[in-house]
């Protein structure tokens, strides 16, 4: 087999194996930062916000903590909105051929490294990239996204430059500024390439006058990216403050010293993955894990200058290692061991592994391949049945709280998940217990929220009003607050209260369109049509994925008479939930005023979306009766129907189908 086929099996082989291992993942619901990123963020369902993208502008959830620019990246979700809307499957696709593109540069790169890396461990290095586990939260979970953009923009532009295409490659690095904050490293990456494949100092510093030009650009590119991202970040970006500081400078330091080994261990023994691996805090270099892991760092420093001459290509790897992760000294995260961290600086220990097996392997062939494909079964096995956790979210959130019982992370979730299941009893246990873990400010004001929500839904309205209140004490900024305060106001008949709360939200985030709806039927209550009109048209505009707000102005506009006006509302309502029975009901309605066919479709939906609603039954019976020939057996049927469920059904109908009120089931 020639070399031009041999690459064309592993491309191929790459394909069908992405697509086996991650096709569990491709209706995996959005989950956790998903929900601000893609599904609530109105910047990407318009495309008069794109501009914004590069205004350092991430997400119109105003309560999250910013600080991200990263245009790139909210354009393809962007792109994906315009084609899929909020359906997952079109979001997964993409981050899978991503995953499958940077197995395939990865190849490329090995071989572009080492001309002489045996084929066959190219091949095993690259089905390893592809398999492991410890890549499924960078590929599976769709917010990181931006880092297997990231890695693909890095990995192209380090081979055009390996390829002597040095210009093309800063069209990568600017590429991959737009998508992360991280790509930063790219020069340091080239830098450490000149460095480790140079015999000497005086040939290193003869390639760097060499391209003098172009390390000038790579300077220029990066200080202007560096001041236009402060200049737009400045101008109007706070972040969101914690009761307590996660931690300082120098203790950020020592725990990102201690994780740097953390995945290298879960590369060598992926499990237990989780999304959130709690990490001890290291305050003193004297501490033991800190001590060691900062000693470990230095002696990778030192083992990159030593081994330049006589091993390059490792000098190179370890080189790469230590970069890729070396933003996350400064940053200081919440999550300080993402997994998705790892998938960059992954491709460090890959070429390493590469690089250390060429001899071997020569020699060893049969035992190495045969130790190879075990560990890549393995992998495959645990890739897989990772893939499956993230299917659904309540799986999902019970697999992180047994995987890491501390997690607060997945404490607080699945008390979510038990919120939305109607388990408020596991809810408020789970959210509670995050209440008195978690000192974050966000988490402190998250849990009085789910707290408040829960004895809402169980008609406790003053305890609601009192955890909201206390929330606003934390946190005056946070408009979920006040939305829900609102709620429990005018389910408490305090109208004015309930009014002054929602616009006390709206002056935090006008474009919150919960508020907005909630405002529209308080005014459509008082029979102010005109501001209900405009609450609701602005709540579509805030979130054009609002079927409630479709149903709601749908309502308005059928009591002004405005029928072609109502059906359209309430058509774009089922489109956008199909499984709404009230959107349906109403469209039917209509259609059946009209004299529409298309009405026994919506009714028979409604009435089997919500088997108790008893007007969807007695339209429906109507319907049936009307019809010619009339259908009186199912009209009876969905009168009874209606009359157990305590439906005032006309009388004159229930004679002429010959069902006395007396006698309905």
């Amino acid at each position: 087999m020639d070399n031009i086929s041999r690459d064309k099996a592993v491309v191929i082989a790459l394909a069908l194996l992405c697509i086996i291992l991650y096709g569990n993942t491709l209706w995996s619901p959005f989950v956790f930062d998903d929900l601000h990123s893609i599904q609530n963020n109105l910047f990407i369902k318009h495309p008069r916000y794109a501009s914004l993208f590069f205004q350092g502008y991430y997400t119109s959830e105003t309560i999250v903590q910013q600080g991200m620019f990263r245009p790139l990246l909210l354009l393809t979700f962007a792109l994906n909105y315009f084609f899929s809307g909020l359906r997952p499957l079109g979001y997964h696709l993409i981050n899978i051929l991503l995953h499958f593109l940077n197995a395939v540069l990865l190849y490329s790169l090995l071989k572009a490294l080492k001309k002489d890396i045996p084929w066959g461990v190219c091949t095993l290095v690259t089905l390893l990239f592809a398999a492991h586990p410890l890549n499924t939260e960078a590929v599976g979970y769709i917010t990181s996204r931006s880092d297997v953009l990231l890695t693909f923009f890095i990995l192209c532009g380090c081979i055009l430059y390996i390829r002597g295409k040095i210009w093309f490659s800063l069209v990568l690095y600017l590429l991959a500024l737009l998508t992360k904050e991280i790509a930063l490293v790219f020069g340091l990456l080239i830098i450490a390439y000149d460095f480790s494949l140079s015999a000497s100092g005086k040939l290193f510093l003869g390639r760097i006058r060499q391209r003098g030009i172009f390390y000038i650009i790579l300077i220029a590119v990066t200080a202007s990216y560096w001041s236009y991202r402060g200049f737009v970040l400045h101008s109007h970006i706070a972040t969101i403050s914690s009761v307590a500081p996660l931690r300082s400078a120098w203790s950020n330091i020592l725990v990102q010293s201690a994780v740097t080994f953390f995945y290298l261990r879960m590369f060598l023994w992926p499990y237990p993955l989780s999304i959130h691996h709690p990490f001890p805090g290291l305050n003193s270099l004297w501490d033991p894990i800190a001590f060691s892991s900062v000693a470990a760092i230095a002696s990778m420093g030192i083992l990159v200058v030593a081994l330049k001459k006589k091993q390059p290509l490792i000098s190179f790897c370890i080189a790469w290692y230590l970069i890729c992760l070396s933003p996350k000294f400064y940053a200081r995260l919440y999550v300080v061991a993402a997994e998705h961290h790892f998938y960059l600086a992954s491709i460090g220990v890959y070429i390493m592994i590469a690089a250390l097996l060429s001899k071997p392997y020569l020699r060893w062939r049969r035992p190495i391949v045969y130790a190879a494909v075990s560990f890549f079964i393995a992998c495959s096995i645990l890739t897989w049945s990772r893939n499956h956790d993230w299917s659904d979210a309540f799986r999902l959130w019970s697999h992180e709280l047994k995987v890491e019982p501390s997690s607060t992370i997945a404490m607080y979730n699945l008390g979510v998940q038990y919120l939305e299941r109607g388990d408020y009893a596991q809810a408020r246990r789970l959210i509670e217990e995050t209440m008195a873990r978690s000192k974050t400010l966000e988490s402190q004001v998250s849990a009085r929220i789910g707290l408040a929500f829960i004895a809402e839904k169980e008609r406790r309205f003053p305890e609601s009003v009192r955890l909201l209140e206390e929330a606003a004490k934390i946190d005056q900024r946070n408009y979920y607050i006040y939305n829900f305060l609102g709620r429990a106001y005018a389910a408490m008949g305090r109208e004015k209260e309930a009014e002054g709360a929602w616009r006390k939200g709206l002056s935090l985030s006008p474009r919150a369109s919960e508020i907005q709806g909630a405002m529209g039927r308080l005014y459509l209550a008082r029979n102010d049509h005109a501001r209900a009109e405009y609450f609701f048209r602005e709540a579509i505009e805030s979130n054009p994925d609002s079927y409630m707000a479709y149903y709601e102005l749908g309502k308005l506009l059928e009591e002004r008479q405005d029928t072609a006006g109502a059906i359209k509302a309430y058509r774009k309502s089922v489109a956008l939930n199909p499984a709404y029975a009230y959107s349906r009901y109403a469209l039917g309605t209509l259609f059946a005023q009209q004299g529409d066919l298309r009405a026994l479709r919506q009714l028979e939906k409604a009435a089997a979306l919500a088997p108790d609603f008893p007007e969807a039954h007695n339209n429906l019976a109507v319907l049936y009766a009307s019809m010619s020939p009339p259908r009186l057996e199912s009209a009876r049927l969905h009168a009874q129907k209606a009359l157990s469920l305590g439906y005032k059904v006309d009388e004159a109908f229930l004679k002429m189908l010959g069902l006395p009120r007396d006698q309905a089931q």
